[in-house]
């Protein structure tokens, strides 16, 4: 079984605040190994929920995308409507899998960050369209060499970072969609 993280989520499914590794006021890494107080900084003892409740605002797509896994079943079933219908009925793992791919490609220099992850997740809430625009960029971008290998370049580029720490269904309809192109 393939192991799916949840660094696609950028806030609590059901509080909203975000989540984060690093102190906004000091830059120091949240570490488990080094907390005292869930609630403090273990480097500078700045308050961390005053911190992300002045970024509460900001979540938009996240805070969206967090609702698919909220702890409240009414909640993730009105949410997984909002979604373009063959992915409603996909499991969780899948739904992450499948963002944090198209996030990778967002991610040009390899380093996926939460403007990557917002990007994913409104192309995903945006359907079918959306995520082959997102795929089609992505496509452009890795094209390189003459014109006779530049689309099997920019091809094996973009399904290697589809199929990267992939849930079989997620890389599945991503190679679909790249094949819309």
């Amino acid at each position: 079984m393939q192991a799916v993280d949840i660094r696609a989520l950028d806030v609590d499914p059901d509080s909203g605040y975000p989540l984060i590794s690093t102190c906004p006021s000091c830059g120091g890494d949240l570490l488990w190994c080094d907390t005292r107080d869930l609630d403090r900084c273990s480097v500078c003892s700045a308050r961390l929920s005053k911190a992300c409740a002045s970024h509460w605002p900001d979540t938009g797509y996240p805070r969206l995308f967090a609702k698919l896994f909220s702890s409240d079943p009414s909640v993730r079933t009105r949410e997984r409507r909002k979604l373009p219908s063959e992915i409603q009925t996909w499991m969780e793992a899948d739904i992450l899998s499948f963002v944090d791919r198209l996030a990778a490609l967002e991610a040009r220099s390899h380093q996926v960050d939460a403007w990557c992850r917002s990007t994913a997740v409104k192309s995903l809430f945006g359907g079918r369209d959306a995520m082959v625009d997102r795929i089609r960029q992505a496509f452009e971008f890795y094209r390189a060499g003459n014109a006779r290998t530049a689309n099997s370049v920019a091809y094996a580029r973009v399904s290697v970072i589809m199929r990267q720490h992939s849930t079989t269904r997620a890389a599945a309809s991503l190679l679909d969609l790249l094949a819309r192109i």
